[in-house]
This record gives structure tokens, C-alpha cells and sequence, in this order.
């Protein structure tokens, strides 16, 4: 990665191989106080969701039986939650039974039965209560649970109510879910300013793509860039329709000091274009390889009698990895590829650096405490020949009894 910088060695950034897996869909219950669901409808525009309506004509079809209205929508939502052709959208579920402000009981009965078989589905339950002049009680809004939101919609019209649920939606569920509530659209973003030879590719296409090709994504930031412990490599999550990934940043001096610091701003949720720095691959010299090719020959065949054996396997493998002595080529990031034409090792340069740097100091403390030393002992020296010459000059000076008093008080100063 990344951002706003001009060299191409410090620009962009690699992913990890392995992926964290996709998020399930979150499901939404959402009172609709007005005839034909006008204010859900205009939400599942925005979001792409998939619509479920809860009441209506099953308490009719089932009168006869113990079957209620509640029952055939969890059993929707249980045969929906993994089909193919809807389990990529946010699940909407629709009150329709439009239900007056003073009918809250119900309104927060049903969200609780929904909210209870999310969870056994393991899916992020939010819910929305649509109101015309009188909400839910403050005495009783611990009822509806957590991720819920209150909005009189008196005064606005469905387009403006749908907005408002849809930016909120984005503070009640986590942000490894956002990719729920984004159109295709929304999350092909690019920066085709700092980078116009990056063509956009979904992270799903990855594997289709060169190493050496230059790529950007448009993705969502689900985690916030953390450290690595003993690295110097910055690592987060991100998603988008196709699927997740995992990026990091490593640190590879002073010239990538922008991009460390733009990468550590980023927010979860942050919607962002993120360049994936091209690989170069690296070859050994034709002596060298020559030189290693019997071992690599033996290693191959130690391993593959490891594979053979069981219960010794593992050990031979190990041994044929040792006995491989790394491989003949490989493909490294742009930016880890030095003057020479080899892999940058950065851990063991910024070690090196930090050794000097430690030689460096120490040497000239050393310095500085043998010049010191030398000028206490050139002031000490100076200092008793003073005192010396004092005593001297006072001997001189004085006569008789005068002589002797201040020479014995000179032996107790």
C-alpha cells in the first residue's frame, strides 16, 4: 500500500494468503407506521437487502393450527440465511402489521423473538422503531435490546427517513459487516491521480492476477492497523463484495514514513482505494544454483520418503526443508528488492542500524570521559601546586611564634 506518494517503492502494499472469513448478513427489524411499507421499501433500495414481512395472512392460512405468524417468518429466515442468491444481502425484516404508537408491547415482543434467533444463527440482529407522534418509554427502552434506534418520522417523507436509518446503520453494526449496506458502486473507488497505471480489481480476482501486476482495490477497512510484534509491518482487514483480505505495510526507512503514518489513521469503516505494490522476481545466480542443485535434488527425494513413512514423515520432511536450501527463484515485493538485487531483510538492517548507531554513542562517551577525566586531573594537579605555593609563601612570610600558630592550624583545615 499506499497513499498519496509519489515512489512506487513505498506506494502500495501486499496482502497475507490467508483470508478471514466472510461476514454473515446482519438482519434488520424495522416498524413501518404507514401503508405499503414506504419507508422500508426506500431503506432496501439503499442497502440492496432482501425484504421479510412479519404478520399478515400466516395467522389466517394456519388459524387451525398452532402455526403463528412468528414461526413461518424464523423458518424464512432460516431457509433464506444460506441460499446463494440472497445470503450476500442484509436481511430486512418488515413489521407489516403497521402498528400504532401506543401498541410498543408488541412492536418489542417481536423484536425480542427475532433478536433471540439471530443470535442462535449467529447473525448481528439490529432494530428500528418507526414512530408518528409518541415512542417507546424511556422506563422501557431496555427492552428492545442493544443496536436500536427511536426515529419520530412526523414532518419527513421516505426519503429522508431512509436516510437517516441508513447512516445509522452504519454506527450499530460492526464494520466488518458494512460491506452489506455498500453498492458495487460505492466501493469501486480509485486513485487513478496517484496511480493511473493501477487497473481496479475485486479482491475475489486476486488469484487471477499476475504478481507482478499493478492493482488497487476498493475496499472497506474492517480493523484498524495494528503492530506486529516484532516486525516493523502495520496489518489490518478489509472486504468488499467478493470477499475479505489481509493487508500490511512494512516499514522500510525514512521514505516510507508518510505512508506508515497515513496507514495508522485509518478508521474501521474508512472506505478506501488501496494499491497493491507489484512483485519482482528474484533468481539466483546460475553459480550458486548449479552449486545447490545436488542438495535440492536430495531433499526432494528425502521428502518425498517422509511423506511415505508414517511416523518418521515429519521429521524427514523437516529434513528435506533444511537440506533444500530455499528456492531457486522467488517473487518479493518491489520495495524489499535492493540495489543488489536481493531480498531486503529489514528486521536485520534497522538490528545493524541500531548497532552502530550504539557503537557510535558509546565510542564517544568514551571519548568525552577520558577528555574529562584529563582536565579533573590537569585541575587537581593545578589545584595542589596552588595550595603548595601557598604554604610555601606563608613560611616566608611570617616569623616566630607568628610561624608556628598558623602552621598548626594548617595541619587541622
Amino acid at each position: 500500500m499506499w497513499k498519496k506518494f509519489r515512489s512506487n517503492e513505498d506506494a502500495v502494499d501486499n496482502m497475507f494468503t490467508a483470508c478471514p472469513p466472510f461476514p454473515e448478513q446482519p438482519w434488520i427489524y424495522i416498524t413501518d407506521p404507514i401503508g405499503n411499507n414506504g419507508y422500508a421499501n426506500n431503506l432496501q433500495d439503499m442497502i440492496e437487502a432482501s425484504q421479510f414481512h412479519y404478520g399478515g395472512m400466516s395467522d389466517d392460512l394456519f388459524a387451525t393450527s398452532d402455526v403463528s405468524s412468528m414461526d413461518t417468518l424464523l423458518h424464512n429466515l432460516d431457509k433464506s440465511k444460506t441460499a446463494r442468491h440472497i445470503s450476500k444481502k442484509a436481511f430486512l425484516i418488515v413489521d407489516k402489521l403497521n402498528r400504532l404508537d401506543c401498541e410498543n408491547s408488541d412492536k418489542i415482543e417481536a423484536a425480542h423473538k427475532i433478536r433471540e434467533h439471530a443470535a442462535k444463527s449467529g447473525r448481528t440482529f439490529a432494530s428500528v422503531n418507526l414512530y408518528v407522534q409518541e415512542g417507546t418509554k424511556e422506563r422501557e427502552m431496555k427492552k428492545w435490546g442493544p443496536n436500536h434506534l427511536e426515529l419520530c418520522v412526523t414532518d419527513l417523507i421516505p426519503k429522508q427517513v431512509a436516510e437517516l436509518v441508513y447512516k445509522w446503520l452504519f454506527t450499530a453494526i460492526p464494520p466488518t459487516e458494512h460491506i452489506y449496506f455498500l453498492t458495487q458502486a460505492k466501493l469501486q473507488v480509485t486513485d487513478h491521480k496517484n496511480y493511473p497505471e493501477y487497473q481496479y480489481c475485486q479482491l475475489g480476482d486476486i488469484k487471477k492476477q499476475p504478481k507482478d501486476a499493478k492493482i488497487q482495490f476498493g475496499v472497506v477497512i474492517t480493523s484498524k492497523p495494528v503492530l506486529v510484534p516484532g516486525t516493523q509491518r502495520l496489518h489490518w482487514t478489509v472486504a468488499d463484495k467478493s470477499g475479505t483480505g489481509n493487508f500490511y505495510f512494512q516499514y522500510r526507512g525514512p521514505t516510507s514514513q508518510y505512508t506508515w503514518d497515513w496507514v495508522q489513521s485509518l478508521q474501521a469503516g474508512d472506505i478506501k482505494s488501496l494499491p497493491r505494490m507489484p512483485s519482482v522476481q528474484i533468481r539466483e545466480s546460475r553459480t550458486v544454483c548449479v552449486a545447490k542443485l545436488p542438495l535440492r535434488t536430495a531433499s526432494f527425494a528425502v521428502s518425498s520418503v517422509g511423506l511415505a513413512i508414517k511416523g518418521v514423515g515429519s521429521g524427514l520432511v523437516k529434513a528435506g526443508d533444511v537440506l533444500s536450501m530455499g528456492k531457486s527463484s522467488e517473487f518479493v515485493p518491489h520495495g524489499d528488492v535492493g540495489k543488489n538485487g536481493k531480498k531486503v531483510d529489514w528486521a536485520k538492517k534497522f538490528e545493524k542500524e541500531g548497532k552502530d548507531r550504539s557503537e557510535k554513542v558509546e565510542k564517544a562517551k568514551k571519548t568525552v570521559t577520558e577528555k574529562i577525566a584529563a582536565k579533573l586531573a590537569t585541575a587537581r594537579k593545578r589545584k595542589n601546586w596552588a595550595a603548595d605555593s601557598e604554604y610555601d609563601s606563608d613560611e616566608n612570610t611570617l616569623c616566630g611564634g607568628e610561624k608556628q600558630v598558623m602552621a598548626t592550624e594548617k595541619e587541622f583545615c
